[in-house]
């Protein structure tokens, strides 16, 4: 099979869109600087210590001396800079105008593998607690809204030797050690209650050696609080404040990949009325986090606030370099087998006319069959859904002139993508065809996007232009007719009407045409 044959899906840690590695190089990754009430209150301040790369597709704030050992980049041309802006910065030189960096496509494809094992949990309405002791997994289930309860379902999941997958449809909190291969979603927002620590990792820092064959993920659709518990230094560090020395009452210490799709990684209870929570305590330090591994997240969240004089943590973080190398952990084994079809081959075939051929793709066990999509000038119907192992998907090729052609057959099983080659020649088989021409240009931003996204395109002619966003059926879900004048423009699509999921917009000009994916997440 091609190495494009299957893309392995972990919904959002590996997105197809831009590269999932990306989120996995960095050890502070975010996409908006702004919090969600509007203000920029510093993210980098005095004594936090950053050893891995920090990116953000926003503008960063610094206030003092903040100590940074890997590179910082940001889209901007410069950082915000605070009272005292004085930034160490021991490794490479800062990165402005950098590119934008994909966080990923969030949790949708983690689901479907999920579901797929059988390892989807509770409903929206019901919350878990989650105690990792090693080898076990402990799991209470009760209704949100409810205080826990001890007599509430209960269950152990037994940690496996390879990966281990769970998603719940609620909310969770979670603490404990890890011993094995973990990763963990939620369709809602994640607690932690206390430490998450690997069983190998030093319990004062986090810090693990580059032998370990732990690893964690945590991928919540919502945001990611650290909960303001007594493990985690809840008012002023039971009193003694930054003088606490004593871990189980002061510091969070964490291990692995942390993913907040929807909103922050950030702390609860920030010491003002709006958190439900004000402390007579005057300050409320509550120790320092330690992490090793790595943040990404939708919006920065507040971590260290000045409420009542100093609210919350000082940071320490330093990148596990073995996430790096993780693509095997945060993508399922894929189901597809290497008999599928990986490539269509269409010869010969007049202008104007069409040819059909079927692809077949064979799973390991019985899947749902969600649809399928080529691109211009293939066409295929998908067929209805359908579940099994075997699925036989109907293609057709219309050249509308003379050339040679190349495109993609993306077939949906499961959680899993298929893409199949397609190659195309017209009647003539004179080598002297030139290749379709590709003279338009298509893409959206940002991508993966909540309700809506700008979709840019370029023409190099006059002709006649027409933009079709299809679902994974191949339906049509809204056209647009472009403005034809040469060059680039922008259009503002507004998908709140439409469910979450994958979608492709196919940009046509004359007898040009080009695809690109939509990715709608809300």
């Amino acid at each position: 099979m091609s190495q494009t044959g299957i893309r392995l899906l972990f919904v959002a840690l590996l997105a197809t869109l831009f590269g999932a590695a990306y989120a996995l190089n960095y050890q502070w990754l975010t996409d908006e600087e702004m919090t969600s009430f509007g203000d920029r209150i510093p993210i980098f301040m005095p004594p936090d210590t950053f050893t891995g790369d920090v990116h953000s597709n926003s503008m960063i704030a610094i206030l003092g001396a903040p100590v940074f050992y890997g590179r910082v980049s940001t889209t901007e041309d410069d950082f915000w800079r605070g009272v005292g802006y004085n930034p160490q910065f021991h490794g490479p030189p800062p990165f402005f105008n950098a590119p934008p960096v994909s966080l990923g496509m969030g949790v949708t494809r983690l689901r479907q593998a999920c579901w797929n094992r059988g390892a989807v949990y509770g409903t929206p309405q019901m919350q878990a607690r989650l105690l990792l002791q090693g080898g076990t997994i402990r799991i209470n289930l009760w209704p949100v809204g409810l205080p826990f309860d001890s007599t509430f379902t209960e269950f152990h999941y037994p940690v496996s030797s390879g990966e281990n997958y769970l998603f719940f449809l609620g909310p969770l909190t979670i603490s404990g050690v890890v011993a094995g291969r973990i990763v963990i979603g939620t369709d809602a927002r994640a607690g932690i209650a206390d430490n998450i620590l690997y069983a190998d990792a030093d319990p004062l820092t986090g810090t693990t050696p580059d032998s370990s064959h732990d690893y964690f993920a945590l991928a919540a659709a919502g945001e990611i609080k650290i909960l303001n518990t007594v493990a985690n230094g809840r008012e002023n560090s039971g009193g003694l404040g930054l003088n606490q020395t004593n871990h189980d009452s002061t510091s969070i210490v964490l291990c692995g990949a942390y993913y907040a799709y929807g909103e922050s990684f950030t702390f609860e209870n920030q010491n003002d009325p709006d958190s439900g929570y004000v402390c007579e305590c005057e300050p409320d330090d509550r120790g320092t986090i330690y992490l090793y591994g790595g943040i990404v997240q939708m919006r920065r969240g507040q971590l260290h606030r000045s409420t009542r004089t100093s609210t919350g943590y000082r940071r320490t973080l330093r990148f596990d370099p073995r996430l790096r190398g993780w693509d095997d952990l945060l993508a399922p084994r894929s189901e597809i087998m290497s008999e599928s079809t990986d490539t269509l081959s269409f010869t010969s075939v007049p202008v104007g006319s069409t040819v059909w051929d079927t692809a077949y793709v064979y799973t390991e066990q019985a899947l749902s069959f969600a649809g399928a999509y080529a691109t211009f000038p293939w066409y295929s119907p998908g067929g209805s859904p359908a579940y099994g192992d075997s699925f036989a998907v109907p293609c057709r090729f219309s050249p509308p002139h003379s050339g040679r052609y190349s495109g993609t057959l993306t077939v949906h099983v499961g959680g899993y993508e298929h893409d199949i080659v397609l190659l195309g020649e017209t009647a003539s088989t004179s080598s002297d065809i030139p290749a379709v021409p590709r003279d338009i240009t298509l893409s959206a931003y940002p991508n993966p996007f909540n309700s809506a996204t700008t979709i840019r395109y370029s023409v190099e002619s006059t002709a006649s232009a027409e933009l079709t966003v299809f679902d994974l059926t191949g339906r049509a879900v809204q056209r647009f007719a472009l403005r034809t004048t040469p060059g680039g423009h922008e259009l503002a699509w507004d998908a709140h009407s439409l469910a979450t999921g994958l979608y492709f917009a196919r940009l046509t000009s004359g007898s040009q045409a080009t695809t690109t994916k939509l990715l709608l997440l809300k």
